[in-house]
C-alpha cells in the first residue's frame, strides 16, 4: 500500500517534503559529542518516482516534452470545451488553450552562454553554461516548474511550491517532510548548506535504482522538489568539460521569495 500512496502523491503533484532541522545539544551530558556526520548516499528507498504528466520521462527531448505538454495542457481545460457555447467563446477558448501552448514552447532557453534569466535566482549551482544545456519553464496544477536539458534530454526537473496552512506541502518544511516520510516509511538524508561543495540550501534527499529525489529550503514560503536522473548525475564532471560560473548574486524579486 506505500507504494501506491507514494505514487499517487507524486503523480498529482501533491509532494509533501520538508527539512528537518538539527537540534542543538543541551545540559553537560551533550557536551563535546561530535556532530554525526551525514551519509554518503542519499537515503534508498524502492518505491518507485513517477514522472508527470503522463509520458514524461528522462532522456526526452524539448520537442518531445513539449508534445507531452501540449497534451496535458488540452487536458487541464477539457471541463472548459465540455461547457462552452459554440462560436465567440469556443474561440476564445483555443487561443486562451494556444497561448499557453506557445508559451511553454518558447520558454525554451538554451545555456550557450551567459548572461540569462536564471543568473541571480535560487537555480544557480543547477545549471552550467557552454556545456550544450537548456531549461524549459511552466506553471500548472500548482507548482511552477523548471526543466532542465543536458545534450538535449530530459535530466532534470524542479517543482517550487507555496507553503501555507492551505497549500498542498503543508505549512511548514517540518510537517510537509513528515507527510513523505510517512509515506517511504524512513526519514531523508539531511544535507545542511555547503556552498563549498557546490550546495547552497539545505536538502533532504531520497534515491532509488534511477531517480535522485532532493527537497531544497528556498526560505521560509517555499520548497523546490528535484527530481534527477541519477544516470547523468553520476556523469556531470564529465558532461560539465566548460567551467563556466553564473552569477549568484540575487535579484530584487527573488530576495523577497525569502522574506
Amino acid at each position: 500500500m506505500r507504494i501506491q500512496h507514494l505514487a499517487t502523491l507524486l503523480s498529482a503533484g501533491f509532494i509533501g517534503l520538508a527539512l528537518l532541522a538539527p537540534t542543538s545539544a543541551d545540559g553537560a551530558a551533550s557536551r563535546g559529542k561530535k556532530k554525526s556526520e551525514p551519509a554518503a548516499e542519499p537515503v534508498a528507498i524502492e518505491q518507485p518516482i513517477p514522472l508527470e504528466p503522463p509520458g514524461l520521462a528522462f532522456g526526452k527531448s524539448p520537442k518531445e516534452v513539449s508534445q507531452i505538454y501540449f497534451k496535458a495542457i488540452d487536458k487541464d481545460h477539457a471541463e472548459a470545451y465540455a461547457n462552452v457555447e459554440p462560436g465567440t467563446e469556443q474561440r476564445r477558448l483555443d487561443e486562451e488553450v494556444q497561448r499557453i501552448k506557445d508559451a511553454f514552447k518558447k520558454s525554451l532557453l538554451v545555456l550557450d552562454a551567459p548572461p540569462s534569466n536564471l543568473d541571480g535566482s535560487l537555480f544557480v549551482g543547477e545549471f552550467t553554461y557552454k556545456n550544450q544545456e537548456a531549461a524549459m519553464h511552466t506553471s500548472r496544477q500548482g507548482k511552477a516548474r523548471t526543466l532542465f536539458f543536458m545534450r538535449d534530454k530530459l535530466w532534470k526537473i524542479i517543482d517550487v511550491y507555496e507553503l501555507g496552512e492551505k497549500a498542498k506541502m503543508g505549512p511548514t518544511f517540518k510537517t510537509a517532510v513528515e507527510k513523505l516520510e510517512g509515506m517511504t516509511g524512513t526519514p531523508g538524508r539531511a544535507l545542511a548548506a555547503a556552498p563549498e561543495a557546490g550546495r547552497r540550501f539545505d536538502e533532504v534527499d531520497w534515491a532509488n535504482a534511477t531517480t535522485h529525489l532532493r527537497v531544497i529550503k528556498w526560505g521560509d514560503a517555499h520548497a523546490a522538489v528535484a527530481f534527477v536522473e541519477r544516470a547523468t548525475e553520476q556523469r556531470l564532471s564529465e558532461l560539465r568539460s566548460h567551467k563556466e560560473t553564473p552569477q549568484e548574486g540575487l535579484d530584487p524579486s527573488v530576495k523577497g521569495v525569502l522574506r
